[in-house]
């Protein structure tokens, strides 16, 4: 199976969605702080801290809290899919996510990613990515992902070509679309000047981003 390039992702407070409210009406407003501190402290303890049993202690916490907490869900999936390669776990975890709040983009794409990377479900990773992409036009990741599943999977290097160029218009600093879009043009379309310039711009974001 292919591995793909995945950046984590952060998810922000923006993203909350509604189960964060739901649960402040269930639990009582003391009840939503304890969810909220112990998925902050797991947030914590899965990006800085690298302490993975922790975290996923913190998030089993945050959901008997607040069962209606989809972000916690989805961040439990990601730690399970990403650091204890628990991947029937992940994917329960983000498809409650999604039950929970159907409108939750960042859990499609998660799913999606899962779906390729672990289950070669390369259908269901093309639907999800198409469904967070229609509920965030402008979410840079799920194009990238995208069309890096355009490319590898099903041939399809137009669309990967266009989905490649869509990430780059949104965020201009997307350091691995520029090196995806740069090996394409350069392999797929003998775009040899092209593919140089994107690479090599790739390059240099990536530097200065420390990566």
């Amino acid at each position: 199976m292919r591995k793909f390039r995945i950046l984590g992702l952060v998810i922000f407070c923006s993203s909350l969605g509604w189960g964060y409210i739901s649960g402040a009406i269930s639990h009582g407003d003391s009840g939503y702080r304890a969810a909220l501190a112990d998925e902050n402290r797991g947030d914590l303890k899965q990006n800085k801290l690298n302490g993975s049993h922790g975290a996923l202690a913190d998030y089993d916490r945050a959901i008997a809290l607040n069962p209606k907490n989809a972000l916690a869900y989805n961040n439990r999936g990601l730690l399970k899919r990403d650091k204890l390669n628990d991947t029937t776990g992940a994917l329960a975890d983000f498809n409650r996510a999604i039950q929970l709040n159907p409108r939750f983009a960042e859990a499609y794409n998660n799913r999606g990613n899962l779906a390729v990377t672990k289950l070669d479900d390369i259908s269901g990773a093309l639907a999800d990515f198409n469904r967070a992409i229609a509920l965030n036009p402008k979410f840079v990741e799920a194009y990238y992902n995208r069309g890096l599943l355009k490319q590898n999977e099903l041939n399809d290097f137009q669309g990967a070509l266009a989905d490649y160029n869509r990430a780059i218009v949104t965020d201009p600093e997307k350091a691995n679309a520029y090196g995806a879009r740069g090996y394409l043009k350069y392999i797929k379309f003998g775009d040899r000047s092209g593919g140089i310039d994107d690479t090599r711009q790739g390059i240099k974001l990536a530097r200065e981003q420390g990566n």
